[in-house]
């Protein structure tokens, strides 16, 4: 269910999706980024993008996926000062990221997610869960067929009516 909501908001544009498809989309969003460059990836390409760490964490709260629900509302609870530092002074990432949160506190934060990554990132045990459930039960059908009253072969033959075809 997120990857078919992440796909459609890659393809459509993350503003076509409803509020809740957008949510979704962040989760979903989140889980890659974290994948593919820890915590530190994930900053680098989202912390540009106003509000998305706050809507994130909003997200994750709502569907109560923790820990990364504590995780990412702590990174915007850091970063809400955020401005876009363009390499006008030659900083690197680095240098700025470390004002905003340290490297000691960064880490103890991907380590709280990389142990939940272990566990499917806590997804299984968030309402995202009973909400994919939902969303099952309602394609699949609720009703089935009556079953039609098969007709058996007998293991032994009929009693002949005595007419015999000639």
């Amino acid at each position: 269910m997120l990857y078919e909501v992440f796909d459609r908001g890659l393809r459509e544009g993350e503003e076509k999706l409803s509020a809740t498809d957008l949510e979704l989309f962040l989760i979903w969003d989140f889980v890659i980024e974290f994948e593919m460059g820890s915590l530190t990836g994930y900053l680098y390409n989202r912390v540009t993008m106003p509000g998305r760490l706050a809507a994130t964490a909003s997200a994750l709260e709502k569907y109560r996926v923790e820990p990364l629900a504590t995780v990412v509302a702590e990174l915007a609870h850091h970063f809400r000062a955020w401005k876009n530092h363009d390499d006008q002074w030659g900083e690197t990432w680095d240098d700025v990221r470390t004002r905003f949160i340290s490297d000691a506190r960064l880490e103890v934060l991907d380590e709280k997610v990389t142990s939940a990554s272990a566990k499917d990132y806590g997804l299984k045990r968030s309402t995202l869960h009973t909400l994919a459930q939902k969303a099952t039960r309602r394609v699949t059908p609720s009703r089935t067929k009556p079953a039609t009253k098969r007709r058996t072969l007998r293991a032994t033959p009929r009693k002949s009516s005595g007419r015999s075809k000639k």
